[in-house]
């Protein structure tokens, strides 16, 4: 494993992540309540629509990753550099005591986003091989909790704001609402806030040229969902949604190294025998999509990947 830089940087990387997210053990993301657990697919797609500098952004790196991928293919090769991404996290609370769900204490936020940072590394507890080499790697990266606040103060990178108005709403208020008061400037802070009570989803990643952070219930504060939201703040989708892969730059999630998948979780398989939700997988037979037929240099059609944040 290479050197890893500890040492929080205050300028946010934005990075295209060409591998996918590391894989995690077999008993999927932690899901507390009968909510939706990611709400992240609607929010950009009504940001898209109501923000147009997010969606020129938007346009922009879609081009660029594209046009990228089609000359060079695929990043394989292991660096000696990782990518730190400087982080902030806001507890909104009513009032509620220290060390409760609702208002977790400074020891808890370091686990979990230590557990964060191991699953971004493939190195948390279960972690394990695979079959299909794109499955499970480090990807150089990692978030660290800031010392130094935007004034040059001080700062456990973890901030209490006691809101009784605010703790609760739907992520369209409570986006409005953080976006005015308690956000840290985006372009040098990763911003996680925590709310007592997230209305319409466990989670949610936010963006826009005035929000771009993500938004946890606290109930559902875990390093699994967290992991899954910061793979949206970096530009991630979901791993499912359809098995068209005629074009693996334009279908599922826009990257090729993950198999098509057309549902969301297990649909009745499990990790040891996970199935093959589409066969589709070599339909483009381009020299970027690794699953391409194996007598033009691919790999060939895979078995479903379960094991990945972006999945449920």
């Amino acid at each position: 494993m290479p050197a890893r830089t500890t040492i929080c940087m205050k300028t946010t990387y934005w990075i295209v992540l060409y591998i996918t997210l590391l894989s995690y053990p077999c008993y999927g993301q932690e899901a507390v309540e009968e909510k939706p657990l990611c709400a992240s697919d609607a929010a950009v797609t009504a940001t898209l629509h109501s923000d147009q500098e997010y969606a020129k952004s938007q346009q922009l790196f879609e081009t660029f990753y594209q046009k990228h991928t089609q000359e060079y293919g695929l990043i394989a090769e292991k660096t000696s550099t990782t990518y730190t991404i400087p982080t902030v996290v806001h507890i909104v609370h009513n009032c509620a005591e220290l060390g409760t769900i609702n208002n977790p204490d400074d020891e808890l936020i370091r686990t979990i986003m230590e557990a964060v940072n191991q699953r971004f590394a493939h190195a948390h507890a279960g972690a394990k091989s695979y079959a299909n080499p794109n499955y499970g790697v480090d990807t150089e990266i990692e978030f660290c909790l800031v010392d130094t606040d935007p004034s040059g103060n001080y700062t456990t990178g973890i901030v209490r704001h006691p809101d009784a108005q605010n703790h609760v709403g739907s992520y369209a208020r409570l986006r409005a609402a953080y976006s005015a008061t308690y956000r840290w400037n985006i372009s040098k802070y990763f911003n996680i806030f925590i709310a007592t009570d997230l209305t319409d989803a466990s989670g949610v990643y936010l963006g826009g040229s005035s929000s771009d952070f993500i938004i946890m219930d606290a109930p559902a504060f875990t390093a699994g969902l967290v992991a899954h939201e910061a793979g949206h703040y970096l530009s991630l989708r979901h791993t499912f949604g359809t098995c068209g892969n005629s074009n693996c730059l334009a279908s599922g999630d826009f990257v090729c190294d993950t198999p098509p998948k057309n549902n969301p979780g297990l649909v009745g398989a499990n990790c040891e025998s996970p199935g093959n939700n589409c066969t589709t997988d070599d339909d483009d037979t381009a020299t970027y999509n690794p699953y391409r037929p194996a007598n033009i240099g691919g790999i060939g059609d895979q078995v479903d990947m379960l094991a990945n944040y972006m999945d449920y």
